[in-house]
């Protein structure tokens, strides 16, 4: 399984309603991201996993948790803008 497909896993357990599958995927996501060499690729994806733990959480009504990863999210924005599109993608 590739990083990428862990976003993908993800994004389509939101749209099917599954949230707590949806969290679980990204939360293995990241655990795997932990063992690849850290690239622009990687970044990319962890930074998608962890802005979409922070749309999740809100939902499933762990609010400390949403701004934990909204925050870590921020720390590897690398410009304005992709720190403009946390909360949209």
């Amino acid at each position: 399984m590739t990083a990428h497909s862990f976003r993908a896993m993800e994004m389509s357990q939101i749209e099917l309603g599954y949230l707590h599958e949806s969290e679980a995927i990204a939360a293995q996501g990241l655990t795997y991201l932990e063992t690849l060499f850290t690239s622009d690729a990687t970044k990319d994806v962890q930074l998608g996993l962890y802005n979409h733990l922070g749309k999740v959480y809100p939902s499933l009504e762990v609010s400390n948790n949403a701004v934990y990863y909204y925050n870590k999210a921020l720390k590897l924005s690398l410009n304005k803008s992709d720190s403009l599109m946390l909360s949209i993608t």
